[in-house]
């Protein structure tokens, strides 16, 4: 048996944690652009931004970093903000990427949010490119 941990700090909005952590994994829920005070940017590419900078901070609480992300499930609100976030993706996902796949959805909780992004680490995890 072993334990996890669930990061519910602050506390948000809704009955989940924002990420838990075990021996081998760290599973960030799906995070959305919001600033530290709440707010959100209009535009989908400063949300991906927002939403990046946010899971790698908790993966850092838990001890992980991007670099041990294995996978990422992107959510946008349309095709044109799957594009905008592809687009940021691209620019700040290590050389090596994760595996992935988008989904457009019709709404997300807040109706600010135009993305969503979830992300699960393995520790110790070191991508490799495949021949």
């Amino acid at each position: 048996m072993s334990t996890w941990t669930a990061n519910r700090t602050p506390v948000p909005p809704h009955p989940f944690s924002f990420s838990v952590a075990g021996d081998d994994w760290v599973i960030v829920g799906g995070m959305g652009g919001h600033g530290p005070d709440g707010s959100i940017a209009e535009d989908a590419a400063d949300q991906t931004r927002a939403a990046v900078a946010t899971i790698g901070l908790l993966l850092e609480k838990a001890g992980s970093s991007w670099a041990e992300v294995v996978y990422v499930k992107p959510c946008a609100t349309s095709r044109e903000n799957a594009f905008a976030m592809d687009s940021v993706l691209n620019e700040l996902l290590p050389a090596v990427r994760p595996a992935g796949g988008a989904l457009t959805i019709c709404e997300l909780a807040d109706p600010r949010m135009k993305i969503e992004i979830e992300a699960w680490a393995r520790r110790g995890a070191t991508l490799a490119p495949a021949d």
